[in-house]
């Protein structure tokens, strides 16, 4: 659900890729065509599925997994891809990203009283054949919201359950809000309601930990423990056998899993981190059933192979320029903007944009399996994803905003100083780990001097497994370029916001703040239209009037699918395990014939 998985660099933003219109469409044509999607999301075998067999999923990532394996610890979308077969969402949700009825539990929200009602299945069970009930529920809650949590998880959404922060600050043993009513129906009260909680945020969680094997364990060791690290207890699809710490997990079928009519067929299912480095003659050859996190730029490479079928869909995520123009105040837990910084010109970020040619960039790098942005709501985002385009390649623009703003080439080598006549530096932090990192960084680099400005990179160098930590650090660097998971409910307060830590630019404006609010207000709630017009008024003031980032470009989630496999599917808003029933019709993998 609320699933808001942060990439940091190019190497992460590598990881989906998106389809780009070819030129000479309006702009509102392609954001249509985008939200259409160029390929195929399902994929269904003519041939019988057999019973047996391994499946096996490649993750190509290069480097390991964390293996964090618990919905409520890990950071890592990569140790997610893991984490889904055992622990799935409890519920379901459709192609507008909001909760429906029909999985694990079903959900019913009183707008009046502020009360969200959960039901569970009768009969649900972990693997160990312990009953699951909502006493898990309210004890993942308990774990968020305890002082000694060492997740990233407690947050403004999860504070929305009333009481929950007074249970973080030990002045109440229990958490006020959370009404148990039976062990399969559990009402949730919140402080207040917001459209949000339909896409499962405000203060509305969707998964569960084991309580009768989690009470024993001390909050701050959790993280630790082997039941987060070695053997996680399921509820879902699969149970984990085997584990080779950051290399590959081995999982069987889970004889309690719920659903029988998508209860997997094979023996066995086998996840492995695969270099990307290895991607195109792994396909070739044959070794995976599927390939996760495959990026757009080796696309040509692999789209002709005749034993697999590539599906895609726009994903829930965007690529951005960010700027650094304040720092994070760790004491306040807020961002401050500093008036000081080398960025903190709205006049010089605008031109910085204009001097992008991100279309030519999306040809030269991405194969046009990208599109260029125009907005931080991706067009996943049918109903409020916007048309009018913003900062379109434009030297000429680019070189009049400078000019009027005062950055002029004083000496008259060709680069522009400062409002004051000196050097105006601007260092770009930007991480390596792809075969075009350097490439894309130099692009970048040249378009910018094209106008006079002196861009250079931050250390001299592409940046490395530090890239997270330099940006929070907001120093050595001017601008940066990084990669955003939305989260399924458009919550925009929870990167733009005052006290937003993901909000790396740190930058602060009270009319920002106020028309976050009236997104999400109850007003929105009650009526949609109001929510969409709100919705509009915040993207345009933020890209006329702000612009802390700049998004640059949209991504295509594509997923490889070898030949042999019965069923694939990623039309589902959430592509749940509880929809798709696993499972193969040959023992063998298929090779490509040419």
């Amino acid at each position: 659900m609320k699933n808001k998985m942060l990439k940091f660099g190019l190497s992460a933003l590598l990881v989906v890729s998106v389809i780009a219109c070819g030129p000479g469409k309006k702009r509102s044509e392609q954001s249509q065509d985008l939200s259409k999607s160029k390929f195929e999301m399902n994929y269904t075998s003519e041939k019988e599925a057999i019973k047996g067999g391994v499946y096996n999923v490649a993750l190509v990532e290069d480097t390991p997994f964390k293996g964090i394996l618990s919905p409520a610890l890990y950071t890592d979308n990569t140790d997610w891809r893991i984490i889904e077969n055992i622990a799935p969402s409890i519920f379901w949700s459709d192609e507008d990203y909001n909760v429906t009825n029909g999985g694990m539990s079903d959900i019913d929200f009183d707008v009046d009283n502020k009360v969200i009602t959960i039901k569970f299945r009768e009969g649900l069970k972990w693997e160990d054949g312990h009953a699951l009930t909502v006493d898990d529920l309210i004890y993942t809650y308990k774990i968020l919201a305890d002082s000694e949590y060492t997740g990233v998880r407690y947050d403004e959404d999860l504070m929305n359950v009333v009481g929950l922060q007074d249970y973080h600050d030990k002045k109440a043993d229990t958490i006020k809000g959370l009404e148990k009513v039976s062990d399969t129906v559990l009402k949730i009260h919140i402080k207040e309601a917001s459209p949000n909680v339909y896409a499962g945020a405000g203060g509305l969680i969707s998964y569960v930990v084991p309580k009768h094997l989690f009470e024993g364990i001390e909050i701050s060791k959790l993280e630790q423990s082997d039941l987060v690290r070695i053997k996680p207890l399921s509820y879902g699809p699969y149970k984990l056998t085997q584990i080779v710490p950051g290399e590959s997990v081995e999982l069987v079928p889970n004889e309690y899993w719920y659903e029988e009519s998508s209860r997997p067929m094979v023996d066995k299912k086998i996840i492995k981190i695969l270099p990307t480095s290895s991607l195109i003659s792994s396909i070739k050859v044959g070794e995976f059933d599927s390939y996760v996190n495959v990026g757009s730029s080796t696309y040509k490479e692999y789209k002709d192979f005749d034993n697999i079928a590539t599906l895609g869909k726009p994903g829930l995520n965007f690529s951005y320029l960010g700027f650094n123009l304040g720092h994070w105040d760790n004491e306040k837990g807020i961002n401050v903007t500093d008036k000081d910084k080398v960025m903190s010109d709205l006049e010089l970020r605008k031109a910085m944009g204009y001097a992008l040619n991100i279309q030519e960039v999306v040809e030269k790098f991405y194969n046009n399996l990208k599109l260029k942005a125009n907005s931080p709501i991706p067009p996943a985002f049918k109903k409020y994803h916007p048309e009018t385009p913003y900062y379109d390649y434009n030297v000429e623009k680019a070189n009049e905003i400078l000019d009027k703003a005062g950055y002029k080439d004083v000496d008259g080598d060709g680069i522009r100083e400062n409002k004051d006549g000196k050097p105006l530096e601007i260092r770009l932090a930007m991480a390596g780990g792809s075969d075009i990192a350097e490439a894309l960084s130099q692009k970048f680099i040249q378009d910018w001097k094209a106008v006079g400005l002196n861009i250079t990179l931050a250390t001299g160098r592409l940046l490395g497994s530090n890239f997270y930590d330099v940006i929070q650090s907001n120093e050595g660097f001017e601008v940066f370029l990084a990669g955003f998971g939305t989260g399924s409910s458009l919550d925009l307060a929870g990167f733009f916001a005052e006290s937003a830590r993901f909000n790396f630019a740190r930058l602060v404006d009270k009319k920002n703040e106020q028309l976050m609010k009236e997104t999400v207000s109850l007003e929105a709630l009650r009526d949609p239209e109001y929510r969409l017009n709100k919705i509009k008024e915040w993207n345009k003031y933020y890209m006329e009037n702000m612009i802390g980032l700049l998004p640059i470009w949209y991504s295509y989630d594509l997923y490889p699918v070898n030949k042999r496999v019965k069923q694939f599917s990623i039309s589902d808003a959430s592509v749940d395990l509880s929809r798709i029933k696993e499972a193969v019709t040959q023992k063998e993998l298929l090779p490509a014939s040419k």
